[in-house]
């Protein structure tokens, strides 16, 4: 429901400085804030001055409904030819009424347009200010009062009052303009910090690759001057176990056992260091070949089962054997079976009753095997189940003085279950075991040699 404040006749020029000055009154009145009120006496002025030059005057209404104030200007001229979203003729031709339609469309916000050989009715609107319902009766009541009360002002006090809006609004916008000039100066000083930054990190990236291509060189080179006097030391040790010097005593042997031992728990790390940095420098080879998984499990199982000493007596070794229709594994063998030795080593050391048990599955939908070592050891914690993959790392328990270690075999084994296009998992509860799982794929891309990732 519309709510009347004011109607307007257009008949001389000065009516049209008259209906500006009302509408800025009635959008004062309402709550409007400033730039509001100059864009509504700004579309008024337009269209009475539309009406005044183009049809010899009309009326302008002024109203509210529970939405808008709504101005009302209508006329009696010969209507418009033309459209008036289309371009502006030239000032001065006589198709130009309607000129400045376009600018009062895009400053409010509501627009409506009739127009025919009897007249013409313009109908805009502005959205009231924000929060504010429709005007109460008596608001209208007291803004109809002042404008009765309000003298009109002359032109020239119009102009000036102009005027100071116009030098208001440039004012706002100059303030505006310094305001982004500032915002401007700052987003650049940010982003030359974020190139300064992005340059030193690409520089310590680039120096934390070369540290580590040093590293993977120094461990390697390290490794391969070991491996020439572990490798005499062993064979020497060997050679006296087996008499090539004469009988030995039961000391002699005892000692002798714990050389070769020593020997070769050393020969194991350096093995793992390289292998380590081959993997760093991106060096390593693969070997694809066809690999029997059972012929895998039974070696593991002859190899490791001799080795037990007397307190891992206690741990029953189970290997199971796999089906007869188990598919062929297109893998490298020897990396498959090195991450096997090194889980099944690690549980033995760390289950000091029970049983180690391994397993091997195959799964037709993703052509993927998976081994399990299953272990009644001393478990892991939640928060360390991450941390034991990373080098050099070993969880603090009584057991870890017991069985000396490096930090190194399950590292190099995630490694190498990576390098052959699977991943190397572990679920586990303390003081009840643990089980790692290998899940790779049966068949790698091609059976040629090709660069581990």
């Amino acid at each position: 429901m519309q709510q009347h404040i004011l109607t307007l006749r257009i008949a001389y020029e000065q009516d049209v400085v008259l209906a500006r000055q009302r509408a800025v009154v009635i959008a004062d009145g309402l709550g409007f804030d400033r730039q509001d009120t100059s864009r509504i006496a700004t579309a008024v002025s337009e269209l009475a001055r539309n009406a005044f030059r183009h049809a010899g005057g009309g009326s302008v209404r002024f109203a509210a409904d529970h939405r808008h104030l709504l101005i009302e200007v209508n006329d009696q001229g010969p209507g418009f030819s033309r459209s008036p979203d289309a371009p502006p003729p030239p000032a001065g031709n006589p198709q130009s009424r309607g000129r400045g339609l376009t600018g009062v469309r895009r400053i409010m916000d509501l627009f409506e347009l009739t127009t025919g050989r009897d007249g013409t009715r313009i109908l805009v609107g502005k959205a009231l200010p924000a929060g504010q319902n429709a005007p109460a009766p008596g608001l209208i009541q007291d803004l109809v009062r002042r404008l009765c009360q309000q003298h009109p002002q002359s032109p020239y006090e119009e102009i000036q009052r102009q005027n100071q809006e116009l030098l208001t609004a440039m004012a706002s916008l100059r303030q505006k303009q310094q305001e982004l000039e500032q915002l401007n100066r700052e987003l650049t000083d940010t982003n030359r910090g974020i190139v300064a930054l992005s340059r030193e990190l690409e520089e310590k990236a680039d120096h934390l690759q070369q540290v580590n291509r040093l590293q993977a060189q120094f461990i390697s080179h390290l490794s391969h001057e070991f491996r020439t006097p572990l490798n005499a030391i062993l064979g020497l040790a060997q050679l006296l176990l087996d008499g090539a010097d004469g009988e030995l005593n039961h000391e002699q042997r005892k000692q002798l056992g714990y050389i070769h031992l020593a020997a070769k728990n050393l020969a194991d790390m350096v093995n793992d260091l390289l292998d380590l940095a081959r993997i760093e420098a991106g060096k390593m080879t693969l070997r694809v070949t066809p690999c029997s998984a059972g012929q895998l499990l039974s070696t593991l199982r002859g190899m490791l089962k001799p080795t037990l000493n007397e307190k891992q007596r206690q741990v029953e070794l189970v290997v199971e054997d796999v089906s007869d229709d188990f598919p062929l594994l297109e893998t490298d063998g020897g990396k498959l079976a090195q991450i096997l030795r090194n889980l099944v080593s690690n549980a033995l050391k760390f289950t000091e009753r029970g049983e180690v048990r391994v397993r091997a599955t195959y799964d037709r939908w993703l052509d993927q095997v998976s081994f399990q070592v299953v272990d009644t050891g001393i478990g892991i914690a939640l928060e360390d189940r991450e941390r034991i993959f990373e080098e050099y790392t070993q969880i603090d328990h009584r057991l870890q003085e017991q069985v000396k270690g490096t930090g190194l075999g399950l590292p190099l084994s995630r490694k190498l279950a990576r390098a052959l296009g699977g991943d190397l998992t572990v679920e586990s509860t303390p003081g009840r075991g643990s089980c790692f799982t290998l899940h790779i794929p049966r068949r790698l891309q091609k059976l040629s040699d090709r660069e581990a990732p």
